[in-house]
């Protein structure tokens, strides 16, 4: 058999937001809208709008998004830099309901466009977002082809509204105070514009405030400058007003990305603060189309960075500088800075020593490049879109000079840089097994957690909370013999505490006089889960999803070695504890292995189980291993009889897993290893246990896809990227087949040739 597994997409997994999700930001496809204006000069009435003292919305006669249209929409320009009345693209704000105020498209009114002026490769605002969502709440971005009156206008940066939705997203609620930090207007270089929203100490009179903060809620003013008074004056008492950890994820964002159009920069704009219900302020990150560097004044020492200076940049810019209080006031805090630290570790390693940034940026230049090669109007050539990701191109970048930097260049070297400080090669301490006291605690009743810690430590916190909206509360955990951890000394930390819900999210922070270390690495971001009550799953709601039974070169366990796996998902809306529950690969020894305690799933989750007969305390490894060969699995509930899932395979290939498709619910097929993330079916050229090859092309289309096999076949599906059969198609045995793609939507799609695994298509006009 020939081996003809030639290339694996790039799968976009990972969970941007749990709490909603639109096909209208998904990071893999290019939405379509057409504006239809019934004046001629449409161009300089907004232009005069834009210009005036008040931004007025242009009425068009139609918006038109992915094939549904809007009669009477409000459409303008916006932007500072990135507008200009002579550019042939400008970022434009369409609002939906501008004039009938029902009107809008998957819950969406105000949709943010921009006219990507900074960013040769197109990828800087989407890739950013996509990245930074795995630290921090943050908007989604993804791309849209726009036409104004049936011309192509080009290819726009699509990026979620942050307003009342996002709030009620993310934080559960919409009616908290909100302020956008830019300030009124930008000029007269970095000394020239004083009303910077740098949040520093002006004095108790609010009107000191509003020309560089934007109030987007009724009253708040007072709020703020508590704030900026408590961070400058009474920094010791930040954490009860100021989501300090967001903050801090925030500033590391910043400088590891070199996004100097933002508060680490020389405005100092950019962000927004929300005031959640635990009257703390919010930090979100907005506008990142001049990230990695495109825009490159610092507001310090030194004033600007180049293409060479920008991959050393310190990471400790403005540490010292008064003018930046959200910076050198957090970071004169010891454990505060050795927390900035182990953030930057963990963003650089995850996004960029991994390699990820460039997977995800080479797919989104994938999905787009036909969109951006017909784009007339864009900033840059063809040639300069390909070029940018990886090396430096001329041409207009805005503030800074007239070369905007590769983005591997930038980042590969930036690493490097910055690996070599001492900082980065401090030693922190290891957080190993966690364990909890009882084995399965309840609801208000005393409990403890407990940690192995190695190392040199001085200091371990515990932060607990009940609730994904609730403020962690932290506490010191100890390693004295008097805190239920055992022996003094003994290398096991302890805390205990009295819960008031029925699960506890945690996480566990350890440090020394070097560096701090958090367990999980994305804390407080993401957190471990403790379900307090036992209450088993439903048939349906966790199944077995795929499976790897012969790992060669695939994902390694914690000590490295490639062994089997058994991934399983959670479809339920609650997070589920399969502690007690029961896996076999044996109908006479049902309770053959059991989940240990706190297995938990979160919903929409997934959850990895090793097959190799081996024990980890960091991992969970089944007392039993796979056969290649094929046999079956079943998933028992507690009380080892009702059955919950099963699966029977055969004869299995090398690195090639077995799961369902669509992802959860559909039938097993073999596909492309999707290690702990949704499973999709990405093969560009498929030969999976036959000698039938299938070729695709072009792709991607816009107008006719040629399907040809050396096998002939005679039926093909079609299904969108939410698993809904779009067509299906019957024909006499032939050895190639041409689909005509001209009426579907821009985005990507499946499509099944007879029996075969399903093949990803992208479809852009």
């Amino acid at each position: 058999m020939k081996n003809c597994l030639l290339f694996f997409a790039i799968i976009f997994c990972t969970p941007l937001f749990s709490q909603k999700s639109t096909p209208f930001y998904q990071i893999d496809s290019v939405q379509e809208i057409r504006i239809v204006f019934t004046q001629s000069n449409w161009d300089y009435l907004m232009d005069t709008a834009k210009l005036g003292t008040e931004e007025t919305f242009l009425i068009a006669k139609s918006v038109t998004v992915n094939g549904e249209v809007f009669d009477s929409v409000g459409v303008k320009y916006k932007g500072n830099s990135t507008y200009n009345q002579n550019n042939k693209k400008n970022p434009l704000h369409i609002e939906l309901n501008t004039v009938k105020k029902k009107q809008d498209y998957l819950g969406i009114t105000d949709i943010k466009l921009s006219n990507v002026w900074s960013d040769p490769s197109f990828v800087r605002e989407a890739l950013s977002y996509y990245l930074l969502a795995n630290y921090m709440h943050c908007p989604r971005a993804n791309y849209a082809k726009v036409y104004i009156n049936d011309v192509y206008y080009g290819l726009m940066s699509n990026q979620e509204n942050i307003g009342k939705d996002f709030f009620n997203d993310h934080f559960s609620t919409s009616d908290g105070i909100a302020f956008k930090c830019n300030p009124i207007s930008i000029g007269g270089g970095v000394g020239g514009n004083t009303a910077r929203p740098d949040l520093t100490y002006k004095g108790q009179d609010s009107s000191l405030y509003n020309k560089s903060y934007e109030l987007r809620t009724d009253y708040g003013w007072k709020d703020l400058v508590k704030l900026i008074d408590t961070l400058n004056n009474n920094t010791s008492k930040i954490e009860g007003i100021l989501d300090v950890d967001r903050a801090i994820w925030m500033l590391a964002f910043n400088n590891l990305f070199v996004n100097l159009d933002s508060y680490s920069g020389a405005f100092a704009q950019n962000y927004y603060l929300y005031k959640d219900k635990n009257n703390r302020y919010n930090p979100i990150v907005w506008d990142l189309n001049m990230s990695f560097a495109a825009f490159t004044m610092t507001g310090g020492t030194p004033p600007n960075v180049d293409t060479t200076t920008s991959k050393t940049m310190s990471p400790t810019l403005h540490f010292t500088n008064a003018a930046r209080p959200l910076i050198s006031k957090l970071m004169a805090n010891a454990t505060y800075k050795r927390m900035y630290y182990a953030h930057l570790k963990t963003m650089m390693q995850e996004s960029f020593l991994s390699g990820l940034y460039l997977q995800v940026g080479q797919q989104m230049q994938n999905i787009i490049k036909t969109a951006v090669e017909s784009d007339v109007n864009k900033f840059y050539t063809n040639q300069a879109f390909y070029d940018n990701l990886t090396k430096s191109v001329k041409g207009n970048t805005g503030p800074g000079g007239g070369t905007s930097i590769g983005i591997k260049s930038l980042m590969d070297n930036r690493a490097a840089f910055l690996n070599n400080l001492a900082e980065f090669k401090a030693i922190a301490p290891v957080i190993g097994e966690r364990k909890t006291i009882p084995t399965l605690p309840k609801t208000s009743e005393l409990m403890t957690i407990t940690a192995n810690i190695t190392g040199t430590i001085t200091n371990v916190i515990l932060g607990y909370r009940g609730d994904k909206d609730d403020k962690f509360l932290k506490v010191n955990m100890f390693d004295d013999g008097q805190h239920n951890d055992g022996n003094a000394n003994d290398g096991i930390f302890g805390a205990s505490i009295i819960p008031d819900a029925k699960k506890v999210q945690y996480y566990i922070y350890a440090e020394n006089n070097e560096a701090g270390i958090f367990s999980p690495q994305r804390a407080e971001h993401e957190y471990h889960i403790l379900l307090l009550e036992s209450n088993p799953p439903l048939k349906g709601e966790i199944v077995i999803n795929e499976l790897l039974a012969d790992n060669v070169a695939g994902t390694a366990n914690n000590n490295g070695d490639h062994e089997d796996w058994i991934e399983f998902y959670n479809t339920s809306s609650r997070d589920i504890n399969l502690a007690d529950c029961y896996l076999t690969d044996d109908l006479n020894q049902k309770s053959k292995w059991n989940f240990p305690s706190q297995s938990v799933i979160r919903s929409k989750g997934y959850l990895i189980v090793w097959a190799d007969g081996k024990s980890d305390p960091t991992e969970i490894h089944s007392s039993f291993k796979l056969s290649k060969s094929g046999e079956s699995l079943f998933l028992y509930s507690t009380d080892s009889t009702t059955l919950l899932d099963n699966v029977s395979f055969g004869q299995q290939d090398t690195d090639i897993s077995y799961g369902r498709y669509p992802n959860g619910t559909g039938a097993f097929t073999k596909m492309p290893m999707t290690f702990n993330s949704m499973n999709s079916l990405t093969v560009s050229i498929i030969d999976i246990n036959t000698n039938e090859v299938i070729h695709f092309y072009p792709n991607p289309t816009g107008n006719v896809l040629t399907i040809e096999s050396n096998a002939a076949f005679n039926k093909i599906k079609v299904y969108d990227i939410l698993g809904k059969l779009v067509e299906t198609a019957h024909f006499q045995d032939s050895k190639s087949y041409q689909l005509d793609v001209k009426n579907y939507l821009n985005g990507i799609y499946f499509i099944q040739v007879n029996n075969n695994p399903l093949e990803r298509i992208i479809v852009s006009h």
